[in-house]
């Protein structure tokens, strides 16, 4: 019994020692033991190599290396902008490119040995130096997919890596793997020369990008000691931050924006770059500023926009924009690793202006890569001079229309000229990208009516700018009625006329034949008021009415001006009158007897201010006769000029006092005449002796 409690405890200090080993092996790994890096060789020297082609768009910039194409002719370099010395570019300093058909020594001058011994010797050709480099990058290719390598385990890497803080070590996978739910951190822990093996095998590819997608180096991580091996392809995605030296198989892509520290080396195919910032690793790793919005040579509407850009390094920095490097902007909190967005606070010119931002964390002083953004807060120029050479909202006759327009812009994208019915259905249609265009486009219709066309001219900020032009097709003549004349005076009169078009509308009425003029349209009706005529004139007056595509019609209306007023001179009337004369009068038609012997006139005096009527005795029924002007005085020649008005005035008028028709021989010789003065002692006997005739004569009969 003894002796199997001995054996029980043997095996169970067996399983605890095994236990122990197994965590202590765990910790090891969970640590990470640190990896041996690859040697480069030659293909060292680079910071770009392709097997195929290297390209960019405008706004890279490579810095700490050469580039080069190692299966392809140095017209597969494509992009870059050459200065100075054969191999040189603008966007690449501290290097020179290579392929491997340049002629040694001229133009390009022998490459000296990078790594290959001895170092510093001459290679006999370019094309000799890239061979060598080209094997270099196989054998390092080779060595990334070690497992395991010789100073460390292999850890199972996710397919998903932000959000994640990753210690050094080999990580492997046969899956694709993304970086964007969030950042990488690979943290050194203190050890400046921790390694981090990303193998990404079978046809796996990298992708990094929004909304995550950046990569943070901490606790002294670096660059130089971060190697991607990814058996298909590496997308490093728009605007992100990148650490590390790129291994693919077939090609790498850098996306707009991103702000790459590492080396970029593709063994089949081809690396592109657009608009990016590459570094080669050296040392420990530094802030890096990156741009984002606006992007590179795009345009703004606004002089004063936001531009967006992102600050990796310390929790916060102090950072200034500037733009045609002149300060326009700080921002002096901004946090680490968040997009940040900076108004420019003064106009920037229109056109071309460069940018950058420039971060200072309190110990180092960093600067983005520079962009450019262009102005552009002008509209287009959009005219529709004229169509068949009339005006907007005119008609004309002719069907074919001729369009005159103007479409001017120092950065159009296009115009498009539009004709449309008067149902808004689009007839026809042009487009073009012309610039600074006068021209003219012709369009034929089929119908009368109502027209519509539209120019619309765009620019590559998004100014938009349209005009409109209503034309009217009219080969028919207004329709005209109701041609009349009326409020006929002496000097006077008033002229109507309905004028309707069916397609064009009227354009305007005028009148000649009693002076000349237009009439004014109102209430629907054309009217004009005539004056200075003279009095007791017959007139034919002839209007013509337009339509808004030139045809007209004609129409005539007459009438006799009546008698002018004349001012009559100081006289002395007859029998009882006094001295006559004053304001001239006008009198209307004598009213029809009444039943009771009484015919009544209204007279007027020329400014109309002041009215008098006057009576006379009559036979009932008797029928009126025409309106006479009282002008010029005489003397009453029978009954004794008797005074029989009734008025509303002083002023009396001198009549005879049987108030008689003309021609009845007792009617005064001539005309009328006022009295100027009522206050005679003959004026007032005559005026009671006229009322007592009056009463008289209708009491007895």
């Amino acid at each position: 019994m003894k002796q199997k409690n001995t054996s029980s405890n043997i095996f169970m200090y067996i399983a605890i020692f095994a236990t122990i080993l197994l965590i202590s092996a765990i910790n090891v790994n969970a640590v990470g033991e640190n990896p041996t890096a690859p040697d480069l060789g030659e293909a060292g020297r680079f910071v770009i190599l392709a097997s195929q082609t290297v390209t960019t768009t405008v706004g890279s910039n490579i810095t700490g290396g050469d580039i080069g194409v190692e299966d392809q002719a140095r017209t597969f370099i494509t992009g870059f902008t050459s200065t100075g010395p054969a191999g040189d570019f603008t966007e690449l300093t501290g290097g020179t490119s290579y392929a491997s058909d340049d002629s040694n020594p001229a133009p390009f001058p022998y490459p000296l040995h990078y790594s290959t011994l001895p170092v510093g010797a001459t290679w006999t050709t370019s094309g000799a130096m890239i061979t060598q480099a080209k094997t270099d990058l196989g054998i390092a290719f080779t060595y990334l997919a070690a497992d395991p390598n010789p100073d460390a385990p292999t850890i199972s890497c996710p397919t998903e890596l932000g959000n994640l803080t990753l210690t050094r070590g080999v990580y492997k996978t046969a899956s694709n793997v993304i970086i964007q739910q969030g950042n990488l951190t690979l943290d050194a822990e203190g050890n400046p020369n921790s390694v981090w093996i990303f193998n990404i095998v079978g046809t796996g590819t990298l992708i990094t990008g929004a909304p995550g997608g950046n990569i943070i180096l901490a606790n002294g991580a670096q660059a130089k000691n971060v190697y991607w091996r990814t058996a298909g392809k590496t997308v490093i995605g728009t605007n992100t931050v990148f650490y590390g030296n790129v291994f693919a198989w077939t090609e790498v892509n850098a996306l707009t924006g991103a702000n790459i520290t590492g080396k970029l080396f593709a063994s089949t195919d081809q690396v592109t770059l657009q608009s990016n910032i590459v570094t080669s690793p050296t040392g420990t790793s530094s802030p890096v500023v990156t741009l984002v919005n606006p992007t590179t040579n795009t345009w703004n509407t606004s002089n004063m926009p936001a531009f967006t850009f992102k600050y990796v390094g310390a929790s916060t920095a102090s950072c200034t924009l500037y733009a045609n490097n002149v300060s326009v902007g700080t921002n002096s909190s901004v946090v680490n690793n968040t997009n940040t967005a900076i108004t420019a606070n003064a106009q920037l010119s229109e056109g071309n202006n460069s940018w950058y931002m420039s971060c200072d964390d309190g110990s180092v002083v960093t600067n983005s890569s520079n962009r450019m953004v262009f102005i552009d807060t002008i509209m287009p120029t959009s005219l529709i001079n004229s169509i068949n050479n009339v005006s907007n909202g005119y008609g004309t006759n002719d069907t074919t229309l001729s369009i005159n327009f103007t479409a001017n812009d120092t950065n159009l994208i296009n115009w498009t000229l539009s004709v449309y019915n008067s149902t808004g259905g689009l007839l026809q249609n042009w487009t073009a990208t012309t610039i600074n265009l006068s021209a003219i486009e012709t369009y034929t219709v089929t119908t009368n009516g109502t027209y519509y066309v539209n120019l619309t001219v765009r620019d590559n900020a998004t100014n938009i700018n349209t005009t409109s032009f209503t034309v009217y097709v009219d080969q028919t003549a207004p329709v005209t009625n109701s041609v009349s004349s009326g409020s006929v005076t002496s000097s006077g009169a008033t002229i109507t006329i309905n004028a309707s078009d069916m397609y064009s509308g009227i354009n305007n009425c005028t009148y000649t034949g009693a002076g000349s003029g237009n009439l004014i349209l109102s209430n629907g009706v054309y009217t004009a008021s005539l004056s200075g005529l003279s009095s007791s004139t017959a007139y034919t007056v002839n209007i013509t009415c337009y339509d808004k595509a030139g045809y007209s019609v004609s129409n005539t209306t007459s009438f006799t001006t009546d008698a002018a007023v004349v001012q009559p001179p100081a006289s002395t009337g007859g029998g009882g009158g006094g001295s006559s004369g004053g304001t001239p009068l006008q009198c209307e038609t004598w009213s029809t007897c009444n039943s009771e012997g009484v015919s009544s006139q209204i007279c007027y005096t020329d400014n109309s201010n002041t009215t008098l009527t006057r009576t006379k005795s009559c036979t009932p029924g008797q029928t009126t006769v025409p309106k006479q002007n009282v002008t010029t005085p005489v003397t009453d020649t029978g009954n004794n000029g008797q005074n029989t008005w009734a008025v509303n005035q002083t002023t009396p008028v001198v009549q005879d006092n049987n108030g008689n028709t003309p021609n009845d021989g007792n009617q005064i010789t001539g005309n009328v005449a006022l009295e100027s003065s009522p206050t005679g002692i003959w004026s007032t006997i005559g005026r009671w002796w006229s009322q007592f005739i009056y009463w008289i004569t209708h009491i007895f009969g």
